[in-house]
């Protein structure tokens, strides 16, 4: 993502993933401002709109170009610099974590492991949203399909999904 910070932000800032944040949102509390990470947090795009929910919000990335772009577009907004697969969060700290599209960037293997890390992470009553690419398959996808891009991303169908939640 490095390489690519400013491209993928032009390329994203207009998605529209109010679906997802909604299905976040309606189980959590709305009588208080919440405490939520938005793992994989990109550019800020969603810290930005929680933030101005009036939410206090963690914006996490591995790409220090995405955590320079998000400490500008919300100054009033915690961000950290972490690796997905080395996560140092706080205990029972979160009401809500945002993870949109980003646990598609875990190693397969270390998938249970982290989801492990990020359920020790959120508050009792706690919500965790994950969201995965659209695909048919159960596949992995090395340097994101070609020879410029370094990312790692695996599909998940529903049923590997729950393989992997224990369901």
């Amino acid at each position: 993502f490095s390489r690519r910070a400013v491209q993928f932000y032009e390329g994203t800032k207009d998605h529209d993933v109010s679906q997802n944040r909604a299905a976040l949102l309606r189980h959590l509390p709305s009588d208080r401002p919440l405490r939520l990470l938005d793992l994989g947090c990109g550019p800020g795009r969603d810290v930005q709109y929680f933030t101005g929910l009036g939410h206090e919000v963690t914006g996490l990335d591995g790409c220090k170009e995405f955590v320079d772009m998000c400490q500008k577009m919300c100054p009033t907004s915690s961000t950290l610099q972490q690796d997905l697969h080395s996560l140092d969060l706080p205990t029972q700290h979160f009401d809500g974590i945002f993870a949109n599209a980003a646990l598609f960037h875990v190693k397969r293997s270390e998938l249970q492991r982290v989801l492990g890390e990020l359920k020790a992470a959120v508050a009792p009553n706690g919500v965790i949203f994950v969201s995965n690419p659209r695909s048919m398959q159960d596949q992995d996808m090395e340097n994101g399909g070609n020879s410029e891009d370094m990312r790692y991303g695996h599909y998940q169908t529903l049923e590997s999904w729950r393989a992997v939640c224990g369901r």
